[in-house]
């Protein structure tokens, strides 16, 4: 496992190599999934807010989504998968500007900067933009606001929606907003992606 663009100092992206041992273990649950071809699935982990996951291996990555967003991209050639888990839009806000220059390692927690950093990896692997399969979900409404129109999960799905625009990406799949959570279960190795309604409880 190794930090992407060689910088140990981002911990919180995680890069999987295919790797028989998969020396990953501590940070896997140890369960076992089945995808819908049959494919066993021998490890699963689970994604925190704020991190970002590319596995060049199978694994079966979950995560629970409140106003956060998620973003899946697949690469059905090479049956490489990464999705990010976004807690804030980003931008050019202050506090965006100030952790990015200072705080880098907290970077992947703002949407725009997660996605960038997911087709970055696609990039440098000379892997158009065109072949990737790309999937969104959560930014429900989760708590009461004064402007029911620029809610976190709203925000996050509109920076969400321009940078996948702006990067040239077909959306095969979105399921976003609304007022309940949502847990997904992504198969890197297929570019799955099942959803499970949530009861509204405090999430991201």
């Amino acid at each position: 496992m190794r930090a992407l663009n060689n910088q140990p100092n981002l911990p919180f992206l995680l890069f999987c190599r295919p790797d028989p041992g998969l020396t990953m273990r501590p940070r896997y649950t140890g369960k076992s999934f089945r995808s819908h071809d049959d494919t066993i699935m021998p490890h699963a982990f689970t994604l925190a807010p704020g991190q970002l996951y590319i596995s060049e291996s199978p694994v079966v990555v979950d995560t629970i989504l409140g106003s956060c967003v998620a973003l899946t991209l697949f690469h059905p050639k090479t049956r490489t998968g990464a999705i990010c888990h976004g807690v804030q839009p980003g931008g050019t806000t202050p506090i965006a500007h100030h952790i990015r220059r200072q705080r880098q390692k907290e970077c992947f927690r703002f949407v725009d900067c997660a996605i960038r950093h997911m087709l970055e990896y696609y990039d440098q692997r000379g892997i158009s933009r065109r072949e990737l399969s790309a999937k969104l979900f959560g930014g429900a409404d989760m708590y009461p606001t004064h402007d029911p129109e620029n809610t976190v999960g709203r925000q996050n799905i509109r920076m969400a929606e321009n940078e996948i625009r702006a990067a040239g990406l077909f959306l095969t799949a979105i399921n976003v907003g609304g007022t309940l959570g949502r847990r997904i279960f992504f198969y890197t190795h297929t570019g799955e992606v099942l959803l499970r309604r949530l009861n509204n409880i405090h999430l991201s």
